[in-house]
């Protein structure tokens, strides 16, 4: 792990500068490239590759010395296989212009603890054992709508795909492989990473105001009994099928906007903090600030609603399970700007070359798909809105002087 050898190689054709292309007016540009290469990440820790003593444990009174880790002296990088194809183009006088591209990328020996026999003194070692793909397309377009002295629109868009699975994970002796597994997520060959696995919420029974489950996890026979039902695959993972951005510039006689969107779709958020917030007993009333949903509560039989009726004490209503995965689709008004140049008729008095004001607005509007989602749904990789500090709305004032 404390060397590696990586390469790349990478090739691309100018088709545009052969011979039987120039008669074509309105190419202005094209190119064919693809590129094939090795690299690595050495994000593994210090010395996880020694097999190291302990020191900080007492015997009888005494200092004690003991085997801390296991070792691993053929603990290498992580890898990557990363293969990428692609098109670049301009026409009509630059008018219109882009890219599309292709990506394979093999990650392998990822990094994973397995567990070793007790007799062994240690629980797991750390090795090289697995591997996933992901894989998809990315394009770009930028076009001039319409280009004149006095009037012009811009616009440009790109969208990028990414189809994640796990290929490989470590095995224990009888050959089976060794998932990765917490409350809301598995790790397991044929599926996505960060791939969602949990109980599935079947609703509040309107008779008692009782939390329910499906059995199998999926669909058909319910119980009231949270540890009765099955954990199952939930649909998407936490990481976007597809991102995409939109750009537009607009410019008349001076004034000038811009507005730039952004839009995630084709995955799966949960509200980590639920568990406490949305709890119908003792949690939200004595411990946390419950959140105002509990006042939809189930109170009389009959009541449909999507609140247990709260009953002081231990609840397993907001524990782990489809009731907080929400779809995590969701469009943002990244930045809105509108200004004026003033004519250089006026900033030539004054020894400027140009005046521009300005007034932009960061992060002003965020519509999501699914209304259930109150948190931001900007999340990490790992899909948890957590109760952290949502992207800053801002609305700034400027002037910019060149002079």
């Amino acid at each position: 792990m404390r060397f590696g050898n990586f390469w790349s190689m990478g090739a691309a054709w100018n088709m545009s500068e052969e011979d039987f292309m120039k008669n074509i007016q309105f190419i202005d540009y094209l190119r064919f490239r693809s590129s094939y290469g090795l690299s690595g990440n050495s994000a593994i820790g210090l010395n996880q590759y020694q097999a190291l003593l302990g020191y900080d444990k007492f015997y009888d009174g005494q200092g004690a010395v003991y085997p801390r880790q296991f070792g691993n002296s053929n603990l290498t990088w992580e890898k990557n296989k990363n293969f990428d194809a692609g098109i670049d183009y301009a026409f009509f006088n630059g008018r219109l212009k882009g890219s599309l591209a292709w990506f394979h990328k093999e990650t392998y020996d990822l990094l994973q603890q397995v567990p070793l026999s007790l007799t062994s003194g240690h629980t797991s070692m750390l090795m090289n054992v697995g591997s996933m793909v992901n894989k998809g397309f990315e394009a770009f377009l930028q076009g001039d709508i319409f280009r004149s002295n006095d009037f012009s629109i811009n616009v440009s868009f790109n969208i990028a795909t990414v189809t994640n699975e796990v290929t490989q994970l470590a095995q224990d002796a009888s050959g089976n492989d060794i998932n990765i597994e917490d409350p809301l997520r598995k790790v397991a060959v044929g599926q996505p990473v960060y791939a969602w696995y949990m109980r599935k919420w079947a609703g509040v029974n309107p008779d008692n105001g009782n939390a329910q489950w499906y059995i199998n996890g999926k669909d058909g026979e319910i119980t009231e009994s949270y540890y009765d039902a099955q954990k199952e695959w939930q649909g998407e993972s936490a990481i976007p099928k597809f991102t995409s951005g939109l750009a537009t510039h607009i410019e008349y006689k001076g004034f000038f906007a811009d507005v730039n969107l952004y839009y995630a779709g084709g995955h799966k958020v949960y509200e980590d903090f639920s568990f406490v917030t949305h709890h119908t007993g003792n949690y939200s009333f004595s411990l946390f600030n419950g959140v105002d949903e509990l006042m939809d509560r189930w109170q009389q039989p009959g009541d449909i609603t999507n609140v247990p009726k709260v009953w002081y004490g231990s609840r397993d209503d907001s524990r782990e399970s489809t009731r907080f995965l929400f779809e995590g689709d969701y469009m943002r008004v990244k930045d809105l700007v509108l200004g004026f140049n003033l004519p250089q008729k006026i900033t030539g008095k004054i020894g400027c070359e140009n005046i521009s004001i300005s007034a932009r607005g960061t992060n002003l509007f965020t519509f999501v798909k699914d209304k259930g989602l109150k948190f931001d749904p900007e999340v990490g990789a790992d899909g948890l809105t957590r109760l952290t500090t949502p992207p800053v709305k801002s609305v700034v004032f400027g002037i910019n002087l060149n002079f």
